[in-house]
């Protein structure tokens, strides 16, 4: 524990002083281009029509319909954007570049992805890139070490056979689990479905299983510390449900048409509003699903943008960067002395409504989502949560462990 103390304490000190920007990255199907506008602070004021298009910065254009956007690449120092072209279906990379307060993607592009017509996208902490495929009715994958090597080669996740595939819509990943929505006949196939990032081999279609059952269809997905969010554009509702199962709840009706989400990693979700060409946004963490009476409209963007698909790219300065780096060689060590004993490996068939196992490879929330001091130490608990440390460590808000209630 002194390695902890000593590591959690390089924490402190660095991130005290880290400089953190994060921006809101989207797609736009209308216009055929990829933007970007900075996450404002909790403080600002929601934007008037005056303020239409403020702070959007053009990243890519040339696309043909641009939809899904993830992130990767983040622990290794050089975050990555992928972005889905429908039309020309591929996936493309780009490499991200951020200086001061402007954000930028270094060009040409890489077609990580060719001849699939790829619609969302998903990427967990160990760079692994996942994608739906509707017209094959497919959750596809292209592992790392692919990724790496510049082969353009995808497995199949899930296809038809598990019957809970029909025209897949967004897509997200917790590090453990995958979930997906269905665009057509959800209250049959499933509006959520969850199932394993690596299937068990002798559970075959059954490794997956229906969350949530609710909406006829489903577009957006995403994942939280321990809630799924999905979207319905045609009753412009957004849905919320524990990752372990239970009820349904309509978290906000404000958006005119939503699409994409993303989880900023802390307590936030982003939501794109095509209709309305605006961002939301709303606490990520809740307790209990239940309407949102704080949904705070972030950014309204130029007419005709229709932002679709999006995702939450956060910045750290050198100093941050330093600290995940130090909880990274922690988690390391932690690691060959825990896993074993974690129980993280299960041959079971995937079964909704049991203990939710994702606390072994998710972040760590004890109480409120920590701030100040307390904020250092939760940057590394997520660290070590999502490598699937047992290990306990104490912080200001109280002794967190896997066995913790997490938000």
């Amino acid at each position: 524990m002194k390695l902890v103390n000593a590591l959690l304490l390089l924490e402190l000190v660095c991130l005290a002083g880290a400089e953190v920007q994060k921006w809101i990255v989207f797609s736009s199907f209308a216009n055929k281009k990829v933007f970007a506008v900075p996450a404002p602070q909790s403080s600002a004021a929601e934007p008037d029509a005056e303020e239409a298009g403020k702070g959007m910065i053009e990243l890519a254009s040339d696309f043909s319909e641009p939809v899904g956007v993830a992130i990767g690449g983040v622990a290794k120092g050089q975050p990555v954007l992928y972005v889905a072209d429908v039309g020309k279906k591929t996936i493309v990379a780009f490499d991200i570049n951020v200086a001061a307060d402007s954000i930028s993607l270094s060009k040409p592009e890489r077609v990580v992805v060719r001849n699939q017509p790829a619609r969302w996208l998903a990427v967990d902490r160990w760079d692994n890139l996942f994608y739906t495929n509707e017209e094959t009715n497919t959750v596809m994958k292209v592992d790392s070490k692919t990724l790496r090597a510049g082969k353009q080669e995808s497995v199949k996740v899930y296809d038809q056979t598990s019957k809970l595939l029909n025209v897949p819509g967004g897509i997200a990943v917790d590090n453990y689990y995958v979930y997906w929505g269905n665009k057509v006949d959800g209250q049959v196939h499933g509006s959520v479905v969850k199932g394993f990032e690596d299937p068990p081999a002798d559970a075959g279609p059954s490794s997956a299983a229906m969350l949530a059952k609710n909406s006829l269809s489903t577009v957006g997905v995403c994942a939280a510390a321990s809630n799924i969010f999905f979207t319905n554009p045609g009753a412009g509702h957004v849905y919320g449900i524990k990752k372990a199962g239970g009820d349904v709840a309509v978290v906000t009706s404000r958006a005119t048409s939503p699409k994409g989400c993303g989880w900023d990693g802390d307590g936030t979700m982003f939501l794109a509003d095509e209709g309305g060409d605006a961002i939301f946004s709303f606490p990520a963490n809740q307790q209990v699903i239940a309407p949102m009476h704080h949904v705070t409209h972030v950014a309204q963007l130029e007419a005709g943008t229709g932002p679709t698909g999006l995702v939450v790219f956060t910045a750290y300065g050198s100093a941050g960067s330093f600290a995940v780096l130090a909880s990274f060689a922690l988690a390391t060590l932690s690691w060959q002395y825990c896993i074993l004993d974690s129980g993280m490996f299960s041959s079971s068939p995937l079964q909704i409504g049991a203990p939710d196992l994702t606390g072994l490879v998710r972040p760590y929330h004890c109480g409120a989502t920590p701030h100040g001091p307390d904020r250092a130490a939760q940057v590394l608990l997520d660290v070590l949560g999502r490598l699937g440390s047992c290990c306990d460590l104490q912080t200001a808000s109280g002794r967190c462990s896997r066995n913790a209630d997490m938000e």
